[in-house]
C-alpha cells in the first residue's frame, strides 16, 4: 500500500539516511529550511502544489522524538503572543450596536489574508482582548475572517486543522483508521469563534455562523485547491450553552476527554467541551468512502438485563478508560469481588487469595492519572442512561451527603463537614449526586457524580458582597451543572421524559433562569425554601399561592422516621412510626422577580408552578409537614398537583440509596491515606450499592416474579429452608 502520511513517506527505504546526510553536510541548516528541501525532493504538495512545511516539520518532530533522527535545536520561544501581530492600545470598540441583528447596517465577513497586516492585527487583537481563551497559533491550512459592520469591528473567526482524535467525531463519520488518515484533511476545525464582549446584539452569533458555513467551502477552495466537507468547533462548557450553533443548525455529536492536541500523557488538563459539528456536504460520508452512516442513538436496556446475571460487573465497569487494558479487566474483577460480599472488607471478599487483594490495592494506590472517580463511574452512566432510554417518564433525584473520614487523621485531601458531638471539626468528602429513578421508584443508576472536599470560605463576608459573587464560584453552582449535564443527556433520549427533582438547597435563581434558557428541555421540581417576591402580586409567595391558589385535600403516606439529630437545634427526634397525613395543597402560576443583583437587559421572565402541601394536624412529636414547591411542570389541575407531590416522593429513594451505601457498604470504614484513593474505592461501592439496592426494590415492586429471576440455585434453596423454617416456628 502507499505510504498515507508524511511521516511515513520519510520512513521509506533510503530516505532517512539521506535527511541524516544532510544535517551532517549542513550542521547550521535550519528545521524550516530542512523541511522545505525535503518536502522538495518528496513531491510533498498540496492540492495547490505548495510545499507542505507545516505537515514535514511535525513529522520531523515525531521522528526526533522516537530517536530516529537527530535535528537541529529550534528558534527560542517568543511567549504567548510575543510573536504574534497585534494592535495594542488601538480603540476597536463599536459603538451604536442595535440590540436585534435586522437592524445592523453593512453587517459582513471578511477574509483576513496574512498578507492584509491592519486587519490580521485586529483580528489577533479582538481574540487577545475577548475571547475566553486568548488567541490561538492556528495549526495546518488556516483561514480567518473579522465580521465587520458600519459600527465597528464585531467578532472575529479563525480555522485550521481538525482535531488528531475525537471518539465522538470518529463514531458520527463511522470511518476507520485508514479511512480517517486519508480523509483528516476534509474536516476542518473552528478554532475561535468570538463575538465582541461588548455587544448585545440578540441572534447575532447564530447569524455569523450561518455566514461563515456559506463562505467556508468557497473561500477554503481558493487557498488550498479543495472544498472540505465537515466543520468541527467546541463549546467550553459549563460556561456557554451552545445555543447559536444550534440555531445555525449544527448538531452537538457528544463531548471531548478534556485532553489538548499535544495530550501524549493523557493528562486531561484541559475543561471538557461540548463537540459540535456542521456538514458543509450532505454526502461527505459517501467522498470519503464509507458505505453505510452509523447507527446513531442510544439502545436502551430494558427491565434488569444484566444485574443479575454473572457478567454484571463487565456490564457497569467494562471498558473503563483507565489508560491501560489491564486496568480495566483488574476493576471488573475487583467490582465482581466486592458485590458478591457488600460491607465486607476486601481481603474476606477475595478469598484471601494474596494476588488478589496486593493487585486490589496496587489499583486502588496506583499514581495514575487516568484512573479517576469519573473514569470508574463512566461505564456505569452509560448504562444508566441506556435504561433510562427504556422509560416514558424518568425522575432525576439530585442531593448532597457528606462522608465522614475524621478517624482517618493523616489522610490527605478532605475538607470540613461540621462538628461532631465533642464540638471538634469532623472532616471528610462532600458526595453530590444525580440519581435516576423510574415512576416507581426503580433505581436505574448514577447519572452524575462529583465527589470533592467542601470549601469553606477563609474570610465571612456580607450577604450583599456574597449576592456580588457568580455563581459558577459557589457551592451551590452544583446543582446547576448536574442539572445542565441533565439537559445534555435529554438530547439523547428524544422518547424520555426527564424530570430532576431536588431539595430546599436547589432553590436558586440561576437554576431556575436555566430552566427557562434551556426551554424546559428537563422538566424541575424544587422544594422551596426562599419566600420569593412576585412580578404579578403584592403578596410573596406562600401568601399569593395560599389566597390565590385552587385547593384540595388528600391522604399521604408518610414512611416512619428514625431517631436522629436536628442539625439546628441539635436535640434528638425520637422514632416515629410510619403514618398517614392529611394535606391541604394549593397550587397556581407564579411569576418570580428577578433579583436585583441579576437582572439583565435582555432578561426573560421566570414563570413556574407553585404547589403548596401543609399539614394541619400533625400528631405529637411529628415535625409538621409544610412543602412548597416550584415546578416548571403544568400543574393546572388537582390530579397534576397530586402528580407533583407523587414525584417529590420518589425523592426519598435517594436518601435509602445513601444508607445502602453507608452501612451497607460501609465506606466511612476505609483508612486509606489520600482522598483520591477513597474517591476511587468509593466510586466502586456507588454502583455496588445501586445493585443492591436494584434488585431489594425489583423484587418488591414484582413480588410475583419467578424468584430464579433474582437468585440462584443455591440461593434460591437457602432462602425457601430458611421461609420453611420460620414459617414453622410460626405454628408452634
Amino acid at each position: 500500500m502507499e505510504p498515507i502520511t508524511i511521516k511515513q513517506k520519510m520512513e521509506r527505504e533510503g530516505t532517512l539516511e539521506k535527511i541524516a546526510a544532510r544535517l551532517e553536510l549542513e550542521p547550521e541548516i535550519t528545521r524550516t529550511r530542512l523541511a522545505a528541501k525535503i518536502c522538495a525532493e518528496l513531491s510533498l504538495m498540496d492540492h495547490k502544489g505548495a510545499p507542505q512545511i507545516g505537515s514535514c516539520l511535525k513529522a520531523l518532530g515525531e521522528l526526533e522524538s522516537k530517536g530516529v533522527l537527530k535535528l537541529p535545536p529550534p528558534k527560542a520561544g517568543y511567549g504567548k503572543y510575543g510573536r504574534m501581530r497585534r494592535m495594542e492600545g488601538a480603540d476597536l470598540t463599536p459603538s451604536g450596536v442595535p440590540s436585534r441583528v435586522e437592524e445592523i447596517t453593512d453587517l459582513s465577513l471578511t477574509l483576513v489574508s496574512s498578507k492584509d497586516e491592519q486587519r490580521m492585527r485586529i483580528h489577533n487583537e479582538l481574540l487577545i482582548r475577548d475571547h475566553p481563551q486568548g488567541a490561538n497559533h492556528v495549526v495546518g491550512r488556516q483561514v480567518r475572517y473579522l465580521v465587520e459592520s458600519g459600527h465597528g469591528y464585531l467578532g472575529a473567526v479563525s480555522f485550521g486543522s481538525s482535531a488528531l482524535r475525537l471518539e465522538a467525531r470518529e463514531h458520527f463519520i463511522g470511518w476507520n483508521e485508514e479511512q480517517r488518515m486519508r480523509h483528516q484533511n476534509d474536516v476542518i476545525n473552528m478554532s475561535r469563534f468570538l463575538i465582541v464582549n461588548k455587544v448585545t446584539c440578540k441572534n447575532l452569533a447564530s447569524r455569523v455562523l450561518s455566514m461563515v458555513v456559506k463562505r467556508i467551502g468557497a473561500d477554503y477552495e481558493m487557498l488550498y485547491g479543495y472544498r472540505p466537507l465537515l466543520i468541527e468547533s467546541f463549546v467550553d462548557t459549563p460556561q456557554f450553552l451552545g445555543t447559536c450553533y444550534q440555531a445555525a443548525n449544527f448538531k452537538k455529536i457528544g463531548q471531548t476527554k478534556g485532553r489538548g492536541r499535544n495530550d501524549r500523557g493523557h493528562r486531561k488538563s484541559k475543561s471538557v467541551k461540548d463537540i459540535y459539528v456542521y456538514a458543509l456536504d450532505d454526502d461527505f460520508r459517501k467522498k470519503m468512502g464509507i458505505a453505510h452512516e452509523p447507527e446513531q442513538g442510544i439502545k436502551p436496556l430494558f427491565g434488569f438485563a444484566g444485574v443479575k446475571e454473572e457478567n454484571w460487573a463487565e456490564q457497569e465497569f467494562g471498558g473503563a478508560e483507565l489508560g491501560d487494558l489491564r486496568l480495566s479487566r483488574r476493576l471488573v474483577k475487583i467490582a465482581e469481588q466486592k458485590g458478591s460480599l457488600q460491607g465486607a472488607s476486601y481481603s474476606r471478599a477475595a478469598g484471601g487469595v494474596r494476588l488478589d487483594i496486593k493487585q486490589y490495592y496496587y489499583f486502588i494506590d496506583l499514581k495514575k492519572e487516568q484512573v479517576t472517580f469519573d473514569a470508574i463511574l463512566s461505564p456505569h452512566r452509560s448504562c444508566t442512561i441506556r435504561r433510562m432510554a427504556g422509560m416514558d417518564t424518568v425522575l432525576v433525584v439530585q442531593d448532597t451527603t457528606d462522608i465522614n473520614y475524621t478517624k482517618i487523621r493523616e489522610c490527605e485531601g478532605l475538607g470540613p463537614i461540621g462538628t461532631n458531638q465533642s464540638k471538634s471539626e469532623a472532616r471528610g468528602l462532600s458526595l453530590h449526586t444525580c440519581f435516576a429513578f423510574s415512576e416507581e421508584g426503580l433505581p436505574l443508576g448514577i447519572v452524575n457524580a462529583s465527589c470533592e472536599p467542601p470549601q469553606w470560605p477563609t474570610v465571612k463576608v456580607s450577604e450583599s458582597e456574597r449576592r456580588k459573587i457568580p455563581i459558577e464560584e459557589k457551592v451551590s453552582y452544583k446543582w446547576v451543572k448536574s442539572y445542565l449535564d441533565c439537559v445534555e443527556v435529554a438530547k439523547t433520549l428524544p422518547d424520555t421524559k426527564m424530570i430532576s427533582v431536588m431539595d430546599r438547597e436547589a432553590d436558586i435563581f440561576e437554576l431556575y433562569e436555566h430552566v427557562i434558557r434551556t426551554r424546559n428541555k428537563v422538566k424541575v421540581i424544587v422544594r422551596a425554601r426562599h419566600d420569593r417576591c412576585l412580578s404579578d402580586s403584592s403578596y410573596k409567595l406562600w401568601k399569593d399561592v395560599e389566597i390565590n391558589g385552587c385547593g384540595f385535600e388528600v391522604d399521604v403516606e408518610i414512611p416512619a422516621q428514625r431517631n436522629r439529630m436536628d442539625k439546628k437545634t441539635k436535640k434528638v427526634i425520637d422514632y416515629l412510626p410510619e403514618r398517614t397525613a392529611r394535606l391541604h395543597v394549593r397550587y397556581k402560576k407564579v411569576h418570580l422577580n428577578t433579583p436585583v443583583n441579576l437582572r439583565k437587559p435582555d432578561q426573560k421572565e421566570v414563570v413556574l408552578y407553585g404547589v403548596h402541601a401543609t399539614e394541619e394536624n400533625p400528631p405529637e412529636g411529628a415535625v409538621k409537614i409544610d412543602w412548597m414547591f416550584l415546578t416548571s411542570l403544568s400543574v393546572t389541575t388537582d390530579e397534576e398537583a397530586l402528580q407533583c407531590l407523587r414525584y417529590y416522593k420518589k425523592r426519598w429513594g435517594i436518601e435509602t440509596w445513601h444508607r445502602v451505601l453507608k452501612t451497607g457498604s460501609g465506606i466511612e470504614k476505609y483508612r486509606l491515606k489520600n482522598a483520591e484513593r477513597l474517591k476511587r474505592a468509593l466510586a466502586i461501592d456507588m454502583v455496588i450499592s445501586w445493585r443492591v439496592m436494584f434488585l431489594t426494590l425489583l423484587a418488591r415492586i414484582t413480588p410475583n416474579a419467578d424468584a430464579s429471576e433474582f437468585f440462584d440455585k443455591d440461593e434460591y434453596e437457602v432462602l425457601e429452608r430458611i421461609g420453611k423454617k420460620k414459617l414453622n416456628s410460626e405454628k408452634l
